[in-house]
C-alpha cells in the first residue's frame, strides 16, 4: 500500500508537541514495565480476536516482551538499524518457537509506546514469511483497530488511539519504564572491523580463515552509517560477497520493525 495514497489517514489526528496529552489524571504505574508491556500486547491481542481477526496461527507458543537497545548496531538485526523502536521476531528465532518483541530502552512516553505495542503485535499475527511486512493487510489493521497514524513502516500515536486506550492505562498506570539515553558524544570517526562472509575470497589469509571468515578489513563508522541510511549493504571489496559488522550479518533479514 502506497503512503500518498494513505495520506489521508496515515497524517491526520497525530499528537503534536504543541497539543500533548493531558497525563495529570493518570498516576504512574506501580507495575514493573515488563508487566505492563505484556498486559497491554494482551489487550491488543484482544481488541484484534474481538474484530474476528486470527490471533493464534501465527504467533507460536506465545509473545515475550524485552526492553533493548533497539537503535544500535549490536543487538538489532534487521534493515532498519538506528531508527528501529519496536522489533517483533519471528518464532525461528526463539528456542521456544516464541514471537519476541523489543521496545526501545530510549523511550518512556506512554502513548508512543502503546503505538510501538500495537505495531509489532500486528505484526506478531500476522505471516512471518510475509513479503510485504507493512503491506494492504498491515496497514488496514493499524489504521482500522489501532487508530495508529504517521505511515505504515513509522507509525505516530494519535488523539484516537488515546481514547482507545485511555481505560488501559487509568487501570495500569502511566509506563513505568525510565529511558535509558547515553549521553556519551556520537564517534563518527572510529573505525569499524568489517569481515567478508566468503571462505573463498581472494584477500583471505590463514589468520581469517580461522576464524570463519574471509578478508578482514576496517571502515569508518560514518561510512557504515551512511550505508544503512541509504538502505545499501556492505559487501567486500575484493569478491563483492555479504560482509559481517560487528555480530550483524546483512543478508539474514531477523526482525520486522
Amino acid at each position: 500500500m502506497k503512503d500518498k495514497k494513505d495520506n489521508k489517514w496515515l497524517r491526520t489526528d497525530v499528537i503534536t508537541d504543541e497539543k500533548p496529552v493531558d497525563e495529570s489524571k493518570y498516576t504512574l504505574s506501580e507495575m514493573n514495565a515488563l508487566d505492563w508491556l505484556s498486559k497491554a500486547g494482551d489487550l491488543c491481542l484482544e481488541m484484534l480476536e474481538k474484530q474476528g481477526f486470527d490471533i493464534q496461527s501465527y504467533v507460536g507458543n506465545g509473545i515475550e516482551f524485552t526492553i533493548s537497545n533497539t537503535r544500535g548496531l549490536k543487538t538489532v538485526r534487521n534493515n532498519n538499524l538506528g531508527n528501529a523502536v519496536g522489533i517483533c521476531f519471528p518464532t525461528v528465532h526463539s528456542e521456544g518457537k516464541q514471537r519476541r518483541i523489543e521496545i526501545d530502552r530510549e523511550n518512556s512516553d506512554t502513548w508512543q509506546t502503546l503505538d510501538t505495542v500495537a505495531h509489532e503485535i500486528t505484526h506478531a499475527i500476522l505471516d512471518e514469511k510475509i513479503e510485504k511486512p507493512h503491506g494492504r493487510e498491515f496497514s488496514s489493521i493499524v489504521k482500522k483497530v489501532f487508530k495508529l497514524g504517521g505511515t505504515p513502516k513509522s507509525t505516530q500515536p494519535t488523539y484516537s488511539m488515546v481514547k482507545l486506550f485511555e481505560q488501559f492505562v487509568s487501570t495500569n498506570g502511566l509506563y513505568p519504564h525510565v529511558a535509558y539515553k547515553p549521553t556519551r558524544k556520537k564517534q563518527t570517526t572510529r573505525n569499524i572491523k568489517v569481515a567478508c562472509l566468503n571462505l573463498e575470497c581472494g584477500g583471505a589469509t590463514k589468520s581469517s580463515l580461522k576464524q570463519e571468515r574471509g578478508v578482514l578489513f576496517r571502515i569508518s563508522s560514518a561510512s557504515v552509517e551512511k550505508a544503512q541510511d541509504n538502505g545499501d549493504k556492505i559487501t567486500c571489496p575484493i569478491c563483492q560477497s555479504n560482509c559481517e559488522v560487528g555480530d550483524l550479518v546483512y543478508e539474514n533479514y531477523q526482525g520486522t520493525v
